[in-house]
């Protein structure tokens, strides 16, 4: 008689699905503080076949010294120099997969995707990550004298930030390219390279992010031995730079067209800054809105909300004579907020949460982009540390009274920077002559990369569960399963 039942149990198994994995529980993501400085962010997804694990250094190049763009760029190149090949392997003979090279303007990022079995290797090839960072001395001079071969990371020429992004912030970072300039790798010398190594390739300057199956409190315990007993130098910076203060007022410049440039050039360019608390979704939402109102009156107009810390702007872009836009522009931004329509509101979060969820490429339902949603306040990347699925419910809930307390907060005349701008100096004078004089308000205080309180999980792991699609199997298993 015992053979039917075994039959029935692997029956009921084979009916057995996991959770679906953009459905994780409360609270998604914990973040942890190691007794060394180092961050830590936990998503655990039960359903999740692998688990993702991203070493990022919040080292950018903020912390570049004047007249040296780029030396932290060479600094992390240098981090993986010699091991590169080797941890490459390990994580291949693995079934693994190995991105060692992202490099963005807010932190720098290693990747591992790997069977969540494996989950201690990765941490172990972690933890010779970290402890790269207190080589001898001898390691970190011979990389300095092959540094010349790190050249696909560095520009000859500066690359010129956004005209909005050099007018609006005091920050040389945030006003021109992030990457590196090859005369950085001629002027560096030895004794700066060092010294730069000593004050931000620090763990105290890293967090370490998991998206996958694998039980919280457990791992928490294995990071705390692994990584948090590594020391920071004495002389480490533990607190990334921040980045610099943002100008409202009116300016006139001069823009040379652009080669091969069709139609009208954009001429006018307004920022807004968002607000800290505000989610980059709504953001996103409230910019797709209200460019919509706004082509009414200005079919070539562009909005649109950038999210990046300490650059985050509600940006708007119009081609045309500066003079000619600006007095209806000021009326069509009045009616913008009472134009809000409930069912609008509603069809447009409803889309964008199916985009941001499950749109190509489906990053709610794959660790590694999860990954980046927990990491990084980069908008086509994540959320910047919050819980993605807590930003998509919130989404859901939207109503058009929320989006009209938004636009109030936002759309401040005099929180915002107008950028108009000439082909020509002839052309800048005429404009200053047909617009408002050019003001310069007090500087808002500097936007930084927002600050998430630790709230580990609970010392003790749940017992995992098993829960079933098919309602009959539910109703004869009472819905779960429980691991013995």
């Amino acid at each position: 008689m015992r053979i039917p039942w075994l039959i029935a149990s692997v029956w009921l198994a084979g009916c057995a699905a996991l959770k679906p994995l953009q459905d994780p529980p409360d609270p998604g993501v914990y973040h942890a503080t190691l007794r060394n400085g180092l961050r830590v962010a936990l998503c655990p997804v039960p359903s999740a076949p692998n688990v993702a694990m991203k070493l990022s250094f919040r080292v950018t190049g903020r912390d570049d010294p004047p007249g040296l763009d780029g030396l932290s760029v060479l600094a992390y190149y240098a981090l993986i120099w010699s091991d590169e090949e080797a941890w490459l392997h390990r994580v291949e003979r693995l079934g693994g997969w190995w991105d060692p090279t992202n490099i963005y303007p807010e932190a720098r990022a290693q990747d591992i995707l790997l069977p969540a079995r494996d989950l201690p290797e990765g941490v172990a090839i972690f933890r010779e990550m970290v402890l790269a960072t207190d080589r001898s001395d001898l390691r970190w001079r011979r990389v300095f004298q092959e540094r010349k071969e790190a050249t696909g990371f560095f520009r000859k020429e500066p690359a010129p930030g956004s005209l909005l992004d050099r007018e609006g912030f005091s920050e040389p970072f945030v006003r021109n390219d992030p990457i590196g300039l090859v005369s950085t790798l001629d002027k560096v010398t030895e004794e700066e390279f060092l010294a730069f190594r000593n004050r931000h390739i620090v763990p105290a300057r890293m967090q370490v992010t998991l998206v996958g199956a694998f039980p919280p409190a457990e791992t928490l315990r294995l990071l705390e031995r692994e990584l948090g007993g590594i020391p920071n130098p004495p002389e480490a910076v533990r607190d990334p730079a921040v980045l610099g203060a943002f100008q409202p007022g009116l300016k006139v410049v001069v823009e040379p067209p652009r080669p091969g440039e069709k139609g009208p050039p954009v001429r006018l360019r307004i920022g807004y800054p968002i607000p800290q608390e505000l989610p980059a979704l709504e953001a996103q939402l409230l910019a797709g809105l209200l460019q919509r109102h706004l082509q009414v009156s200005f079919p070539d107009c562009r909005a649109a909300a950038d999210t990046r810390p300490g650059l985050r702007l509600l940006r708007l872009a119009f081609p045309g004579d500066p003079d000619k836009v600006l007095p209806m522009l000021e009326t069509s931004l009045a009616s913008f907020p009472a134009a809000l329509d409930e069912a609008q509101v509603v069809r447009s979060a409803t889309e964008l949460r199916r985009r941001s969820a499950f749109g190509p490429p489906p990053r709610m339902q794959n660790s590694y982009w999860i990954s980046w949603a927990v990491t990084f306040g980069t908008e086509p990347l994540g959320w910047g540390g919050h819980s993605p699925w807590h930003e998509l419910d919130r989404l859901s809930r939207l109503r058009a009274d929320d989006l009209r307390r938004d636009a109030r907060r936002v759309l401040r005349s005099d929180r915002r920077l107008v950028v108009a701008s000439a082909p020509d100096e002839a052309g800048v004078e005429d404009l200053r002559k047909r617009l408002p004089p050019c003001t310069s308000s007090a500087p808002l205080p500097v936007q930084d990369l927002p600050g998430f309180p630790d709230n580990p999980p609970p010392d003790r792991d749940p017992e995992p569960v098993l829960t079933f699609r098919n309602p009959r199997v539910q109703s004869l298993a009472g819905g779960r399963i429980l691991f013995l």
